[in-house]
């Protein structure tokens, strides 16, 4: 089987040249898969930045030549969802002329033109989910649907006119995937959706979100937990410290 990696990080498609942990990870499992497994797709202007800012981060050089070694299509420079179906397309007809079975895509958040019309490809796709709630996490279990949508965004401050339209983007997503095969690096993920009547079928890997060996040894040990995140709300930080002090010590 030979899968093609449709690599559209959405920061980069608008210009940008910030690179996340989704890419990175695709990366790494990129460079331990057969080189003659995969076909990686970029956007010219895309591979571009992402060159770029691998070599920033100062990545090693295996995975900064995974993406020069991409296949480069046009540049991507759509501002409407319409031009980015129809760049969607020629990156289709693109894979199944390279003999891709499959395409594999991890857009976080997703995108509904990314989706929208799936099933009249000609290769088969895949996606990751690896994104929470918009809102956050479950920190309550009372109720479903929307309504416990809503009781979650006021429970992490978030008004109900944005959490409305939040609801509105995943049920539009949910709308523009259904029958694609879905990934997601967590089972929470898929439990929080069905929970709040997004209804998704994903299938959790297991490993889920993967964690490289400790490259040092001989250590004394400093911490017993380590909360490794950005800091914000809707990371779980805050929930974690009142989890800690609840907790038997």
């Amino acid at each position: 089987m030979k899968v093609a990696v449709y690599f559209i990080p959405p920061p980069m498609l608008r210009g940008s040249d910030v690179m996340g942990g989704a890419e990175i990870r695709t990366l790494e499992v990129l460079s331990r898969f057969p080189k003659d497994s995969y076909v990686l797709l970029a956007p010219r202007n895309v591979k571009e930045r992402a060159v770029g800012a691998v070599i920033r981060l100062g990545l090693r050089e295996e995975l900064v030549n995974i993406l020069r070694e991409a296949y480069e299509l046009d540049d991507y420079r759509c501002r409407s969802p319409l031009c980015s179906i129809s760049y969607r397309r020629r990156a289709e007809k693109v894979a199944e002329r390279l003999g891709a079975d499959l395409i594999y895509v991890t857009v976080d958040p997703p995108r509904a033109d990314h989706f929208i019309g799936h099933s009249m490809s000609p290769v088969r796709w895949v996606r990751l989910l690896q994104s929470s709630l918009p809102v956050g996490s479950l920190v309550t279990e009372d109720g479903s649907g929307l309504r416990l949508f809503l009781k979650v965004a006021k429970l992490n401050g978030i008004g109900t006119t944005i959490a409305l339209g939040a609801y509105a983007w995943l049920w539009l997503i949910g709308r523009a995937s259904a029958g694609m095969k879905t990934l997601a690096v967590s089972a929470s993920i898929p439990y929080e959706l069905n929970k709040v009547g997004i209804r998704d079928d994903a299938m959790a890997l297991n490993p889920g979100n993967g964690v490289e060996a400790c490259p040092y040894v001989g250590l004394e040990k400093a911490y017993d937990v380590i909360f490794h995140a950005r800091i914000t709300r809707l990371k779980g930080v805050f929930d974690f410290i009142e989890a800690l002090r609840g907790s038997p010590s």
